[in-house]
């Protein structure tokens, strides 16, 4: 009965154990994967702005280049002759002339001088064929470029005084000398002058030449998307012109031009004021801020005695 006891017991045991739950392994739940957010790309700079226009049609890409321009965009040139000046406006204006400069090998470096919010002041330098060929290459320019919404809005080109004087020297080595106009006989000088500012540049209305004396000047200021305009009139030393006069108008104004009057304007605005002419041909420079830049130029004007 002892053993019989004893296996009884025995066996109980073992079913005991082999009924009993085993339990389970524990699992650790493997999380989800998050995605990794990928960073929106930053806008460039208006200094990224300013190189990757030139660096783009430096590699001939076109559209590219254009791809940062304002539709609406407005490209200054100032002090190449005769004109001194030259307005393109729009982006496939300056579509064309891009097409022209490519086709002319353009290679052009810009060094970023100056940042002033979203305006870039640069040291530019353009080779093209027909500077090549000139033997002037490169042409050295102060650039000017205000940049909204990552895209260049207006960029001002103003040759060096010593780039324009060779450009000047090799044009006229070449052009054969022309007969000079007989002096035409002189028209009653006006003593009223209107200057209008409109769609980025200026121009005077009535024409004529002017009466030496007091004469009252109007500023009709149609634009309005730069805090101020001005005008500033100017005679210039015998031997300079209106190409050198706008080379000269991102620095100091050079000893050999003499200003009669300069008044600020605001936007969308009129003003009459009265500036003393003594003897001519008469010029003048528009102005607009921010950033202080030309914005054309009037002239010359006769003025009579």
């Amino acid at each position: 009965m002892k053993r019989q006891n004893g296996l009884v017991i025995v066996m109980v045991l073992v079913l005991s154990g082999c009924s009993a739950t085993v339990a389970a392994p524990a699992v650790t739940p493997t999380a989800s994967p998050t995605a990794t957010a990928v960073p929106s790309p930053q806008p460039l700079s208006p200094v990224e702005v300013v190189k990757a226009v030139s660096d783009r049609l430096n590699a001939g890409d076109l559209d590219g280049a254009l791809a940062l321009w304002a539709d609406d965009a407005i490209w200054y040139i100032f002090g190449l002759p005769p004109a001194g000046s030259e307005l393109i406006r729009g982006r496939e204006a300056i579509r064309a002339e891009f097409e022209r400069e490519i086709a002319g090998h353009l290679r052009w470096e810009v060094e970023p001088q100056s940042v002033v919010g979203n305006a870039v002041t640069s040291r530019d330098r353009t080779w093209l064929d027909f500077t090549r060929r000139l033997g002037v290459a490169p042409i050295s320019a102060t650039g000017q470029y205000l940049v909204e919404g990552g895209r260049i809005a207006t960029y001002a080109w103003t040759v060096d005084p010593e780039s324009l004087g060779r450009l000047k020297t090799a044009l006229a080595a070449q052009a054969p000398s022309a007969p000079q106009p007989a002096p035409a006989a002189q028209a009653p000088g006006a003593a009223e002058l209107k200057v209008v500012i409109a769609e980025g540049t200026c121009r005077t209305e009535g024409g004529g030449p002017l009466q030496a004396g007091p004469v009252e000047l109007t500023m009709d200021v149609r634009d309005g998307n730069r805090s101020a305009y001005a005008v500033v009139f100017l005679t210039l030393q015998p031997g300079k012109d209106l190409a050198d006069l706008m080379a000269a108008s991102t620095g100091v104004p050079p000893a050999w031009a003499h200003p009669l009057h300069y008044e600020e304007v605001g936007p969308a605005s009129t003003k009459r004021y009265q500036i003393r002419v003594t003897a001519g041909p008469l010029y003048g420079v528009c102005f607009s801020k921010p950033p202080d830049q030309a914005i054309g130029n009037l002239g010359p004007i006769a003025v009579v005695e």
